[in-house]
């Protein structure tokens, strides 16, 4: 009876070193497809989507617009304004990047307009042809012409008690006199 015990325990775990090399085997395969993606998205943005977008540049700053292309960790980003553009709650210029997703053989794009920061839904591969890089771009700079320049909306400020004095003007039964702003206690008799 042990010796069954025992032979059932070594094809358990026959299976399991098995299972554990199959394991280590997909890992090797996959490293070495995130390497072989490192060195062919290096190479492509050296010699092919840098030089591609390179007349797109020369255009907007033909415009009168900014543009750079410059280099990142994981690819590069071009920023692209007129005037005093920011993105939206900081101080950094509207700008679209092309990164390497670590660990992966992805390419991601952030984009950042006076609207805001996202990640965009559209995941490229290493291989990505220089006109969807062009077309990317161009999208990102329609988004950022066609936008006439919006001035921040005037808030009440804080502690004024205009809102809560307009609701309250409201609940009970009080109107604003026209032509007249105040608080309720201004109307007092």
């Amino acid at each position: 009876m042990s010796s069954d015990i025992e032979s059932e325990l070594a094809k358990i775990l026959a299976r399991d070193n098995e299972l554990r090399d199959a394991e280590a085997s997909e890992k090797r395969k996959q490293e070495a497809a995130v390497a072989a993606a490192v060195v062919e998205w290096e190479s492509r943005m050296e010699k092919v989507l840098l030089p591609a977008i390179e007349p797109l540049v020369a255009m907007l700053k033909g415009a009168g617009w900014t543009c750079d292309i410059e280099r990142t960790p994981q690819g590069f980003k071009v920023a692209a304004f007129r005037g005093d553009m920011v993105v939206y709650g900081s101080r950094e210029r509207p700008s679209l990047s092309f990164e390497l997703q670590k660990g992966k053989d992805l390419v991601a794009l952030h984009e950042a307009t006076p609207s805001g920061v996202r990640l965009d839904a559209k995941i490229l591969g290493v291989s990505v042809e220089p006109d969807v890089v062009k077309n990317r771009i161009v999208e990102f700079v329609s988004k950022l012409a066609l936008k006439r320049r919006q001035r921040p909306r005037r808030r009440a400020r804080r502690g004024s008690g205009q809102v809560g004095n307009d609701a309250m003007q409201i609940a009970s039964g009080w109107t604003v006199p026209p032509g007249q702003r105040g608080t309720i206690s201004d109307w007092d008799d």
